[in-house]
């Protein structure tokens, strides 16, 4: 009988071998791949996680700096009073508040800072730009400028080494809106600035203006010249003696054909303005009246012929300021100016006459032409040295005419006439009160607007006056001998 054993040898043990232990390597590699695969989950997961937190936003608390222009050195913040600090912790709720209007979540700020120095003082831009590798990062600060108080958001977009700033003044009546639409303003700007590629421009060519259309004043010149040509076929034929309407009228359309094709002609061959069409214009039109009215003042026989001296002043006229328009820029002051040196030329020669013969009944015909003529004569020669403006023409203007019927009151009441002719000193001294009334009211006018001139008009600010109470403090007051108190005032630009 052969009994199975195993043998041992002094100094060693032997094991039996259980069942199953063939598939213990089997099982470790099962862990294996158990764990490679959670791994793999893991990183899929915090890849994800990574990939979504470019929609997070890391807002860091609101510091309060000093004014200081220098940025590549530490800033230590300035001792604050507890009102700023209130308004520091006031910003970053509202920030806070407005993430989400951005389709953003806000991420809370990590117990432990990256940088202990942003305790103290403002993290610098290599610090903003790390912490926004995969997140928004805005750092606002209150600097304080003298006894204003500015608001400034740097802010820093996903993977972006673009640091973007905003800057505006604020107090406590303003600071809820600021806040809230710099930040919004930031965001876009960056969002607009990542998504949408930059056009590629050479430096060498510039980027094009809007050009002003080729002669804008084509039409107001064509209106001119051809009422100017059918004024001269209708006198022209009338001054022959004849005034047969088969002739007149054929004759006054030929003259305005003419003249509307001779204004094309100079439009395609000059840039005419709209200025330079009104200028030309009062060219036209004042002289024309003004040798109308002086051969009807001087009763020129026969009445015909009067439409010859109209002709030479309108021919005088244009030439004068064709000649004007050539040599000087025509502006908007400028057509103004020649406009109302002939309507109040005009008024000037018509009271003229009536006081020099001291009597109204008659029409000042001579007056009125001569002080057309020169009037539009003098105030083309002011504009082409004076550099104004419409409105301060129209305002004198104005005030010339409001001059012109306080003269015209005062007298009538200190001369005490109810009703009947006046005497011919008394009617003298009526028309002098208003010749007088409108040089001075003229006169007042033109001091009152003399700083308006065309660059102040564009360098002009709006009136802007905001008032501020609040509680001063001793560590933000410069002063020592003031002490804590309530404080008001008025802030603002004028």
């Amino acid at each position: 009988m052969v009994t199975r054993g195993s043998s041992t040898t002094p100094g060693s043990s032997t094991t039996p071998r259980r069942r199953g232990s063939s598939t213990t390597p089997r099982r470790r590699r099962l862990a294996h791949s158990l764990v490679a695969l959670g791994c793999l989950l893991g990183a899929a997961f915090w890849s994800g996680r990574a990939s979504a937190s470019e929609s997070d936003m890391l807002i860091l608390p609101a510091l309060v700096t000093p004014d200081v222009d220098c940025d590549s050195a530490k800033k230590d913040v300035i001792s604050t009073d507890p009102a700023l600090k209130r308004l520091a912790k006031h910003v970053d709720a509202l920030l806070s508040d407005s993430v989400q209007d951005l389709d953003l979540s806000l991420e809370i700020a990590p117990t432990a800072r990256l940088l202990e120095e942003d305790a103290k003082a403002p993290a610098p831009d290599d610090s903003l730009i790390a912490l926004a590798a995969t997140r928004w990062v805005v750092a606002p600060r209150l600097v304080v400028r003298g006894s204003h108080v500015e608001l400034r958001l740097v802010a820093v977009a996903p993977g972006s080494r673009v640091v973007a700033t905003r800057s505006q003044a604020i107090d406590l009546t303003n600071v809820d809106v600021r806040a809230v639409v710099m930040l919004g303003e930031l965001v876009q700007s960056l969002r607009k600035g990542t998504t949408e590629p930059a056009r590629q421009t050479s430096p060498l060519s510039p980027s094009p203006t809007p050009k002003a259309a080729r002669s804008e004043g084509r039409g107001v010149l064509a209106v001119s010249t051809a009422l100017l040509g059918g004024f001269t076929g209708y006198w022209l034929q009338r001054a022959s003696g004849s005034n047969d309407p088969r002739v007149t009228y054929p004759l006054a359309a030929l003259g305005a054909g003419i003249g509307l094709g001779a204004s094309m002609l100079a439009a395609d061959e000059w840039d005419i303005s709209i200025d330079d069409a009104w200028t030309l214009n009062a060219g036209i039109a004042w002289p024309t009246a003004s040798g109308f009215l002086i051969a009807r003042g001087r009763n020129v026989q026969p009445p015909t012929d009067r439409y010859v001296y109209g002709l030479l002043g309108a021919g005088t006229g244009l030439t004068l300021a064709s000649v004007s328009i050539s040599m000087h820029k025509a502006t908007p002051g400028s057509v103004a100016m020649v406009h109302s040196g002939g309507a109040f030329g005009t008024f000037l020669g018509a009271l003229t006459e009536w006081t020099w013969y001291g009597t109204t009944e008659s029409p000042p015909s001579t007056g009125m032409g001569v002080g057309a003529g020169l009037g539009v004569l003098a105030a083309g020669i002011a504009a082409t040295q004076i550099d104004t403006t419409s409105t301060r023409v129209l305002f004198i203007d104005l005030a010339a005419s409001l001059g012109a019927l306080s003269g015209a009151a005062t007298a009538s009441f200190l001369q005490g006439v109810d009703t009947g002719k006046l005497p011919l000193n008394q009617n003298r001294t009526w028309l002098v009160a208003v010749g007088s009334g409108t040089l001075l009211g003229g006169g007042v006018g033109w001091l009152l607007t003399r700083n308006m001139t065309p660059r102040n008009a564009e360098t002009r600010q709006s009136l802007n006056v905001m008032p501020y109470v609040g509680r001063s403090s001793a560590s933000s007051n410069p002063t020592p001998s003031r002490s804590d108190g309530w404080v008001a005032g008025v802030t603002g630009t004028w």
